[in-house]
């Protein structure tokens, strides 16, 4: 036998103190009080039986005291709260509750709770653990604490707007428990398990399904899909918006159920275009202005969280570019077919010019120098100031980054090499601004680069890297790794107090539908965007179980049937005292 809230020790202890402290009592004198008699003569021996001065008397009424010691014992066996466990069963329990969007139907969360709490109450108090599993994972109730300890924790907790993570849990436990004999996982929930992640479980875990009232995607729709690309008309300064919304047929919105806004601001009915599919839809020519966008669906069905998506708009703004008047007129024809590209005759964002001209002053220029002065075909520069704002910079990494960028990794380096007679090499060193310098003979008649495919990539890339253009438009969602840009570092994430959110080199992952901040950059939107939430897969069939005989603790109303006990013992004290049998 155990107890749940004190030692053995403490127990025997307490026990023990009740029968002294009864003992003393029971040996005290009673105050008297003034009675008058109709007669002196048992005078001499009231006075025997209370000499003056005497606090205590002799011990007497031995089954009055062994009653009342039962009666206070009891109610002290109570507060400890005893445990008989049977040794047939070891089995360990480990209760999942979900606690994600899936969980958020209507009465679905609080149904789960219910199951669960009625199996814990079940369970010996140190062969069960209940998880939590939300964005995170949380232990709400270890081994040995009180059951009703759990209902505190649970207050706050709701279906949070993230994906299920119980395979996840279920890997962790997995590895945790992998030496134990036995142990018996109950989900509680609707989080879909695979038969290929089962079968990899170790041979002495099992995972059953401990809630009954499964609910499953019947009345729901929601957005599983959303993203911009690049404008099909070709426009600079627009993307077009790709979105889909799946779920049961019969809730499936019509187009004008479906609000697109930019910045809280609804679009122009007739905005979003139906395919033919039924359940893709496009919006097009949006303004990218770094706006932030919210697509929702405007009839309400049993899960909200998945009827809302959001995302931020990139910036595309035109690049103003001078361009000086000594360059040939293929330079001035790329520019001019690029429809990123203003070209203007003062205040540019780049310069192209030859070096040494004052052209357009300290800005970023992409600049055209003579083959002797400059060793390497290709020399980018980055501002000094970068080094002293963020520390030192990872020159090589950059390097790297911006050969991918400007795609000079396309550009036929043996073709040039033959030409010049000179080895084709890119380097990279600090400077005022940011700079591209290249050998001006390869622009030259002699020379078949601007002729090529890749030169105007390479001016448009050029233009767009040094003006700072971003070319990385990702959707975020929830329990998903962060898309990597196509070309460089990805971003660093930051908290909202600005420390780094480090992965140790592990894509990111964010936790939830939330605001994700970005170090350098505008706030990033996380939406719910999970088609097994929205639509919960078919093969979702695990086995529901209840539990053994063997697992029942016998003592789980000890609350209750201890202070009747007591109860009753105080009702025959009485009866035996109205009976003349107890003074």
């Amino acid at each position: 036998m155990s107890f749940a809230n004190l030692s053995p020790l403490a127990v025997a202890g307490g026990i023990a103190a009740l029968a002294a402290v009864l003992y003393v009592l029971q040996r005290l004198r009673i105050r008297f009080r003034e009675q008058r008699v109709a007669t002196l003569l048992f005078w001499k021996e009231a006075l025997n039986e209370a000499p003056v001065r005497r606090l205590t008397r002799d011990f007497r009424h031995l089954w009055a005291y062994l009653l009342i010691l039962a009666i206070c014992s009891l109610l002290w066996l109570a507060l400890a709260e005893p445990q008989w466990r049977d040794e047939g069963g070891s089995e360990f329990h480990v209760l999942l509750l979900d606690g994600s969007a899936g969980m958020a139907r209507q009465g679905r969360f609080q149904s789960a709770v219910a199951d669960l709490e009625r199996d814990l109450a079940r369970l010996p108090a140190d062969r069960r653990q209940v998880i939590w599993s939300g964005a995170g994972a949380e232990t709400l109730l270890h081994p040995g604490e009180h059951h009703l300890l759990l209902q505190g924790r649970l207050t706050q907790k709701m279906p949070e707007a993230v994906p299920a993570s119980i395979t996840r849990q279920l890997v962790q436990l997995a590895s945790v428990h992998r030496d134990e004999s036995s142990v018996q996982v109950r989900i509680y929930g609707d989080a879909p398990v695979s038969a290929a992640l089962l079968a990899s479980l170790p041979a002495g875990m099992s995972v059953v399904r401990g809630s009954t009232d499964a609910k499953h995607s019947a009345g729901n729709a929601g957005i599983t899909a959303l993203g911009v690309a690049q404008a099909a008309s070709r426009k600079w300064g627009v993307v077009d918006l790709l979105f889909r919304v799946e779920g049961d047929a019969a809730q499936l919105p019509d187009t004008d159920q479906i609000v697109v806004a930019i910045d809280d601001r609804p679009l122009p009915d007739g905005s979003v275009v139906a395919d033919a599919d039924g359940i893709s839809y496009r919006v097009s020519d949006l303004p990218a202005d770094g706006g932030l966008l919210s697509v929702a669906i405007a009839d309400e069905d049993s899960l909200a969280l998945d009827n809302r998506a959001q995302l931020r708009l990139p910036r595309r703004k035109s690049i103003r570019v001078q361009l000086s008047d000594t360059l040939p007129a293929a330079m001035a024809a790329v520019l001019r077919a690029d429809a990123a590209v203003e070209l203007v005759d003062s205040n540019p964002d780049v310069v192209i010019r030859n070096q040494g001209e004052a052209l357009g002053g300290q800005v970023a220029a992409l600049e055209f120098v003579e083959l002797g002065l400059q060793d390497e075909a290709f020399v980018l520069g980055y501002p000094e100031r970068v080094d002293s704002a963020n520390g030192p910079v990872d020159a090589p990494a950059l390097l790297r980054a911006a050969v991918q960028r400007l795609g000079l990794d396309n550009i036929d380096a043996t073709d040039l090499a033959d030409t010049t007679q000179r080895p084709v090499e890119v380097a990279m060193r600090p400077a005022s601004e940011w700079t591209i310098s290249v050998w001006r003979e390869l622009i030259g008649d002699d020379y078949n680069f601007v002729r090529t495919r890749s030169f105007p990539l390479f001016v448009a890339q050029s233009l767009r890297w040094l003006a700072g253009v971003e070319q990385w438009y990702p959707y975020l969602a929830a329990g998903h790794p962060v898309p990597a840009p196509p070309v460089g570092d990805a971003p660093t994430f930051v908290d909202a107090g600005g420390r780094a959110l480090d992965t140790l080199g592990a894509d990111f992952i964010p936790a939830r539908a939330d605001q994700l901040h970005r170090l350098g950059g505008e706030p990033l939107e996380v939406s719910l965007i999970h088609r097994d939430t929205t639509v919960v897969p078919a093969d979702n069939a695990l086995p529901s179980a209840g539990l053994g005989a063997f697992d029942i603790d016998v003592t789980r109303d000890s609350l209750i049937w201890l202070p009747l006990l007591a109860l009753l013992g105080l009702l025959a004290e009485w009866w035996l005292y109205r009976k003349g049998q107890m003074p």
